[in-house]
């Protein structure tokens, strides 16, 4: 799908929204959505997912499912502050991408303005409270995958992406999307490449490293 068709249906918020009420029923409500993965992230191509966030009031487990050409995350209203809390009960991937609520302003789909506190809870929670516990399941994550696999995958761009935040974080003592430009085109330069040699030559100089790199810091903090 071309870069411009998918900016298409980006556009097409109403549609997101209903299409996501339709299949949960009139049983269980749309609290808020919001695009999530590589929109969230800033680095959005055309070999990019539709990722879109929901959290849903009736609901009572983890639903991520395809709804055309988008890839929904359906999650429970108790999770609006269990997974930012790494919370045992949320599914350990759910967990890996709790800081994409630093971008949640430009990218929210609809909000159900019963549920504006719930949102308010989600975009004002201090990450800095839960960032041991988040490193924690984000380096096991990865590490698990990283290990005995040789074979670049386009997921790993967010190690990159977590190094440079956390250089940021350690540097300005502020944990954000922010990070240093080499960072920046980094992830974007092995996100595209990850079926070529530049990708291979990054993920085996670099990922390693950087992964060893968040275990140190998350032991220090």
């Amino acid at each position: 799908m071309s870069l411009d068709l998918k900016k298409q249906l980006i556009s097409d918020k109403k549609f997101i929204g209903d299409l996501i009420q339709g299949f949960i029923g009139e049983d269980k409500t749309l609290m808020f959505c919001y695009f999530s993965g590589s929109l969230a992230y800033g680095t959005f191509a055309e070999n990019s997912d539709i990722d879109v966030t929901a959290f849903i009031d009736g609901l009572d487990f983890y639903i991520h499912t395809n709804m055309g050409d988008y890839d929904v995350f359906l999650l429970p209203k108790s999770w609006v502050t269990k997974r930012q809390r790494v919370d045992k009960d949320v599914k350990e991937y759910v967990k890996l991408f709790i800081d994409d609520i630093f971008s949640i302003d430009k990218n929210l789909i609809y909000e159900n303005p019963k549920y504006h506190e719930d949102l308010e809870k989600l975009r004002n929670y201090d990450i800095t409270k839960s960032l041991k516990k988040y490193l924690d399941n984000f380096y096991e994550y990865y590490m698990y995958y990283f290990v005995d696999n040789e074979t670049p995958v386009k997921k790993f761009y967010h190690v990159i992406r977590v190094k440079g935040q956390l250089e940021h974080y350690l540097k300005t003592g502020v944990f954000n999307l922010e990070m240093d430009e080499k960072y920046r085109k980094e992830m974007l330069e092995f996100k595209r490449n990850t079926e070529n040699q530049i990708g291979l030559q990054i993920y085996a100089s670099k990922i390693g490293d950087y992964l060893e790199d968040i275990r140190k810091i998350k032991e220090e903090l």
